[in-house]
């Protein structure tokens, strides 16, 4: 008996299929993950939680552990596949301590550029985003504001069919997406329009692997051996690598958030599994969002993207003096204000 052919997935608009890619821009730029996802601490073996612990703690150093042996777990956090948990790498000759108080250079991260700030004419939210965007392209790992900040960047930078852009941050869970689009009452998505998606970079449309079958996964990409895994299991734990990221429309906000949340909570279980202090549960399935959910707007149109501003901008290790304190990412140094930071480097190096 003849059977119709089965029914072909309805082929993405245009305007999704930006979206994925500036959903792969994001996820591409933050190629370590996130701190705050057990599939990415348990593929980078835990370093993800040491680069968000460094960098937030501002000012950190290396210290010989002969001549210090009570060693942190902030900052020197490794997973060990055996226990499925996190540890304190105490066998390093060298460890990392916050707030060190001897007197030696501190690590940190600056932002410089040259001349007049490029970005001064813009908004002090828009910015955050673009700053955000390169702090994340340097320490190449990112949570949801980053991600968020770098797909809210992809789609400025990239703005055909992008009509607003807006950050979203909610009040029943510490999480941060962006909605593209929306026309519309903010707290009744059913009025948002037909064009507006949600854009989630860090939530998967998937539950993530095991973390027996994610270790499996990475060890047999880097040996080589993941030929000899069976088909259906190599094909579901490609599957959840390669669908990171989420996307809906806003007429299904109420449905996608739910999925956020189930996704969240399920991580949250796994972390606390890996020994990784974690929040409490997310509680409330139900969001209804208002004007102060809203961190910051881009309208395209109006807002034009600083397109010279990266050739302006850079990244870069600085070493300040020890007691001066550095927001992570709110300090700008000045041509002038670098030189001192080399000389007293150099300095440092010299006394070594």
């Amino acid at each position: 008996m003849f059977s119709p052919p089965p029914k072909k997935d309805k082929e993405p608009s245009d305007i999704q299929l930006k979206l994925k890619a500036a959903i792969q821009f994001a996820r591409t730029t933050c190629i370590l993950g996130s701190s705050n996802l057990a599939s990415d601490i348990e593929k980078t073996n835990g370093w993800v939680l040491n680069q968000k612990s460094r960098y937030d703690d501002g000012s950190g150093h290396y210290v010989k552990s002969s001549q210090d042996s009570e060693v942190p777990a902030r900052g020197n956090y490794v997973f060990d596949p055996q226990k499925g948990k996190i540890d304190t790498d105490k066998k390093k000759k060298w460890h990392y301590k916050a707030a060190h108080k001897q007197n030696s250079p501190a690590i940190s991260l600056h932002l410089r550029f040259k001349g007049t700030d490029p970005l001064q004419s813009l908004s002090h939210t828009h910015q955050e985003v673009l700053k955000t965007s390169l702090k994340a392209s340097t320490t190449r790992q990112g949570n949801c504001l980053e991600l968020s900040c770098l797909i809210a960047k992809f789609l400025w930078e990239h703005p055909l069919d992008i009509k607003k852009i807006e950050i979203i941050q909610f009040t029943t869970f510490d999480h941060v997406l962006v909605i593209v689009n929306r026309t519309g009452d903010i707290s009744d998505s059913t009025s948002w329009g037909k064009d507006c998606f949600v854009v989630d970079g860090q939530c998967s449309s998937e539950q993530k692997a095991e973390p027996s079958a994610m270790k499996k996964k990475f060890l047999g990409f880097f040996s080589g051996s993941n030929k000899n895994q069976p088909a259906n299991e190599q094909q579901s734990s490609e599957s959840e690598l390669n669908n990171a990221g989420i996307i809906f429309s806003g007429a299904d906000f109420d449905t996608g958030i739910k999925k956020i949340k189930d996704f969240f909570n399920h991580n949250i279980k796994r972390l606390e599994a890996m020994d990784v202090p974690v929040r409490a549960p997310i509680k409330s399935e139900n969001e209804v969002l208002k004007a102060g959910n809203i961190y910051t707007t881009i309208i395209p149109e109006t807002h034009t993207y600083p397109a010279s501003f990266e050739s302006f901008y850079d990244v870069y290790s600085a070493y300040p003096e020890s007691e001066q304190k550095v927001e992570y990412g709110e300090e700008f140094f000045s041509k002038e204000k670098h030189e001192q930071q080399e000389k007293l480097l150099a300095g440092f190096s010299q006394s070594l």
